[in-house]
């Protein structure tokens, strides 16, 4: 098991990403009305975002870590937020293509945060003994 640790880490971190997306996007097709300004509901959309965000890190943050899901969590709901409020707003917003795009848009930016993380660490080897040792 303690082998699969960092690989159940990796899925739960895609995981936590897809779910932020997906909620910010049911949350703006709930909450937001195609008759606002475009403006109003890409700003209100990056709100919901956020609140979904919040929302999962206390939820979610005693698995992964707090750090884990903020990062690309950030940029994940306030882009969901924004783009599907404004598609919202201006009428052309179907709820399971709104959902769709919060799915593939966590799943793109948690993938590019891994690569990232791992081309600045590299893949981390543990060295058997070293810390049992003495």
């Amino acid at each position: 098991m303690e082998r699969m640790t960092p690989t159940l880490l990796m899925i739960f971190d895609y995981f936590a990403a897809m779910l932020a997306g997906c909620a910010s996007a049911v949350l703006v097709a709930v909450f937001i009305q195609s008759g606002w300004p475009i403006s109003v509901g890409m700003f209100t959309g990056m709100l919901l975002g956020m609140i979904v965000l919040v929302i999962s890190v206390l939820a979610l943050g005693w698995v992964g870590g707090v750090f884990e899901i903020v990062m690309p969590g950030m940029f994940i709901v306030m882009i969901v937020g924004m783009v599907c409020g404004m598609s919202k707003t201006s009428g052309n917003a179907d709820v399971g293509q709104m959902v769709m795009f919060g799915l593939v848009t966590g799943l793109v930016i948690q993938s590019v945060f891994h690569l990232y993380n791992k081309s600045l660490h590299g893949e981390v080897l543990r060295l058997r003994g070293d810390t049992e040792k003495e």
